[in-house]
């Protein structure tokens, strides 16, 4: 499996319409084959809203023939002329658990980089931390994933953990009351380096509004 994140921020004056798009088109249809789960959620940054859209795909080859060559995935082509890609990163999947983002509020985003002489270890204990937060009340999808051709310091893998919480309570329950910090007992900090957690409020489908 392989999950894509496509960090974007939408031209001046269109964030109602892409988003009311991604509410009303782009979510609210079923997702094409190949598409195991697909989460698109927004947040406040320091120059104004930070788009995601984190999509796992059951293959690379599923994932390349879904996803334009600039890595907009084709759920979001018809608004693609209205988006500025500002990161696009694959990660291989190596574990995950749960359904997806369906009745997901928030998706959280860990980032973090391994040495790349201790990622086979890291793959096989990564199992460790998903059947922590797999208990973790209001918790719906985690995994964990690997950098696939990422510009990565010399003797560093990035990795990645992703997970869909049903509502801020539950995120905050699960870090402490700190939700910037990582969620407790899941990091495997022998390993992992941390480098930063970021949070978006998902989008929900809608049906159309009457015409």
């Amino acid at each position: 499996m392989i999950v894509h994140l496509l960090k974007y921020q939408v031209v001046a004056g269109r964030d109602a319409e892409v988003d009311g798009f991604v509410r009303h088109s782009a979510l609210a249809t079923p997702p094409t084959p190949g598409i195991v789960a697909r989460c698109v959620g927004r947040r406040l940054g320091p120059v104004g809203h930070e788009h995601v859209a984190a999509t796992a795909w059951t293959d690379l080859d599923v994932f390349r023939s879904g996803t334009s060559s600039g890595g907009v995935p084709d759920y979001l082509a018809p608004v693609a002329d209205r988006m500025r890609v500002v990161r696009s990163a694959r990660y291989r999947v190596v574990v995950a658990e749960g359904p997806g983002c369906e009745d997901a509020r928030i998706l959280r985003i860990y980032h973090a980089t391994v040495a790349t002489e201790m990622l086979a270890t890291w793959e096989r204990r990564a199992t460790e931390p998903i059947d922590r937060l797999a208990a973790k009340p209001g918790l719906l999808m985690a995994l964990a994933g690997v950098g696939v051709l990422d510009a990565d310091p010399p003797g560093e893998t990035s990795i990645v953990a992703i997970t869909a919480w049903l509502d801020w309570g539950s995120v905050i329950s699960a870090t402490g009351g700190h939700i910037d910090r990582l969620l407790l007992e899941t990091e495997l900090a022998d390993l992992e380096r941390p480098s930063d957690v970021e949070h978006y409020q998902l989008l929900e489908s809608e049906p159309s509004p009457a015409r």
